[in-house]
C-alpha cells in the first residue's frame, strides 16, 4: 500500500512532527488514548459511529494543527 494514502499514518506523523504525544493529545481533547491509537492505526471499526466518529477526527486534527474540515473530508473518502 502507498503510505501517502495511509490516513492514520498521516495523522501520526503530523502529531509526531508537532512534538505531541498521544497522551498529550488525549488529555487536551478528552479522548481516550485507545481511541486515538485506533484512528492512527486505521482501525476505524474500533471508533464510535456516526457523528461521534466525525467529532473525533475533527478534534484530533485541530489539536495537531491540521484543518479539521479538510481532514474530515479525507477521512470520509478513504
Amino acid at each position: 500500500p502507498d503510505p501517502t494514502d495511509d490516513f492514520g499514518a498521516t495523522l501520526r506523523t503530523t502529531r509526531e512532527a508537532a512534538g505531541r504525544s498521544l497522551r498529550d493529545v488525549a488529555d487536551v481533547t478528552k479522548l481516550a488514548v485507545r481511541t486515538l491509537e485506533a484512528l492512527e492505526r486505521n482501525q476505524i471499526e474500533r471508533l464510535p459511529t456516526g457523528i461521534f466518529r466525525r467529532a473525533i477526527v475533527r478534534s484530533y486534527a485541530k489539536e495537531i494543527g491540521l484543518d479539521p474540515e479538510a481532514t474530515l473530508k479525507a477521512f470520509l473518502v478513504r
